[in-house]
């Protein structure tokens, strides 16, 4: 390919071609000379680990964890657990493993055989796009970690299809951070230090597992190597934060919904505060609406309160206009509001 464009650029010399089209010919020539080049340059050394490893270890000694138990999920052939030598590490897989006392016969999306609050941190590198159930595995590892434990994940956001034994997913920073709302995210970011490296997948894994269209080709192979890095701590109060935010976050989407239909703050305000005792979540977290008023027992913000994070980040913090109405659609079905 290299040849043919330099072929082409004297064939175009020969023709009497100005010096504008000559230019876009040399500059063809040596973008595809790049490529061409890329793909037989030696593969990069595998960053990664070490950098999600050293990710972890900080976090540990941010908050005073230096001792425990350790459970790394899947298996422990590439794992570098071993350095942490004043822990004790468990691998949590789905393959058994009965002549290692650390692994763990486990799946991470259903393991009610393993205690509550087992871990002081939690550890993985490329394995829940493999987990069919993801948001289950997020419950089950906010269930395994104590309290004050933090646990850290690198997932791929953007990388080929490879099976181990099934490949489901891909996430972003805040995909991450959504599967796991009762944790306080510590890190979250993409990590994209390997984003242009000549990925042509591994005997194990070859890239044509996704479909021939996958398998390298004159350009070479996968090129777009992002991963997403995730650290999250788990705080005592938890589950009364995250109910705390969800409240806010709903009367915060009621009261948009209110004021776009016309309604003054304080009308709205206080509208809001009634619709919301209809208002609960599920074991999910997903959105209930009652036609019947709920008990005046959970903690719900004052007029006062809704009023100042109303003027000073609601408007800014409102998500998607989809959830809002979708929940303004479920407190008209039930008789709360009017339409």
């Amino acid at each position: 390919m290299r040849e043919e464009c330099g072929a082409l650029i004297i064939d175009l010399q020969s023709l009497g071609a100005n010096e504008d089209v000559l230019r876009r010919a040399e500059s063809l020539r040596d973008n595809v000379s790049a490529l061409v080049d890329a793909q037989f340059a030696p593969p990069e050394r595998k960053i990664l680990p070490e950098h999600m490893f050293s990710e972890f270890c900080d976090a540990l000694d941010e908050h005073g964890i230096t001792s425990g138990t350790i459970a790394e999920l899947g298996g422990a052939k590439n794992s570098l657990m071993h350095r942490l030598t004043k822990f004790q590490v468990n691998f949590l897989s789905i393959f058994p493993s009965p002549d290692d006392p650390r692994f763990i016969l486990a799946d991470i999306s259903n393991c009610p055989h393993v205690p509550d609050g087992s871990f002081d941190a939690i550890y993985s590198i490329s394995v829940l796009e493999h987990v069919t159930r993801l948001h289950d595995a997020g419950r089950e590892i906010v269930r395994l970690l104590k309290p004050g434990g933090i646990t850290a994940h690198a997932v791929p956001f953007s990388y080929f299809f490879h099976g181990a034994p099934v490949d489901y997913w891909r996430l972003t920073t805040s995909g991450l951070e959504a599967l796991f709302p009762e944790l306080t995210t510590v890190k979250s970011y993409f990590y994209a230090r390997n984003r242009r490296r000549n990925n042509l997948g591994t005997p194990a894994a070859p890239l044509e597992r996704g479909g021939p269209e996958f398998a390298p080709d004159a350009f070479g192979g996968w090129r777009e190597n992002w991963f997403v890095v995730y650290v999250g701590l788990k705080e005592p109060d938890g589950p009364e934060r995250l109910f705390r935010k969800r409240v806010l976050q709903a009367l915060i989407d009621i009261l948009k919904g209110l004021t776009d239909q016309g309604l003054d703050e304080s009308a709205a305000v206080e509208r809001a505060l009634g619709a919301m005792r209809h208002v609960s979540f599920n074991e999910y977290g997903r959105t209930v609406v009652s036609a019947t008023p709920l008990p005046d027992q959970r903690p719900v913000p004052t007029a006062e309160e809704l009023t100042h994070a109303w003027r000073t980040r609601g408007p800014r913090t409102v998500r998607p206009g989809s959830e809002r109405w979708n929940l303004m659609a479920m407190l008209v079905h039930a008789g709360v509001i009017t339409s």
